[in-house]
This record gives C-alpha cells, sequence and structure tokens, in this order.
C-alpha cells in the first residue's frame, strides 16, 4: 500500500479529515472476492472494491483513466 497525504485539498473541504484510516504503509491486504479485508479502510473499500471483484472474476486491463 502506498499512502498520499495532499494538504492543500484538505483546506479545500468544509471538514477535513486529520485521519481517514488507520491503515500502514507496507501493509499487506489479502481479499476473499468481494469480502473486505479486515482492518481495510471501509471508505478506501468502496473505491477499491469494484477493481477487486473484477480481477476476482479474471478481468484484466484495468484502467482507472476510462482508456
Amino acid at each position: 500500500m502506498r499512502m498520499a497525504r495532499y494538504d492543500d485539498l484538505i483546506q479545500r473541504y468544509e471538514n477535513p479529515i486529520e485521519n481517514a484510516c488507520d491503515m500502514r504503509e507496507g501493509q499487506v491486504f489479502l481479499a476473499d472476492g468481494w469480502q473486505k479485508p479486515e482492518g481495510f479502510c471501509d471508505s478506501a473499500w468502496d473505491t477499491l472494491s469494484p477493481f477487486v471483484m473484477t480481477l476476482a472474476c479474471g478481468g484484466e486491463n484495468i484502467s482507472t483513466t476510462g482508456g
């Protein structure tokens, strides 16, 4: 896992979250199909789960850019 913090974007939001997740850089999570791994951030899982499901079903060439 890689984490990034964008203070300029945090300042733009009305209710900034100082610590959205308690995950640590370098952690490894194993997903069992569509099941969210224990300890995985709910917000991050909501974003990643469609990609995880695609991979779990044999999908390939996943792109987040629409291309």
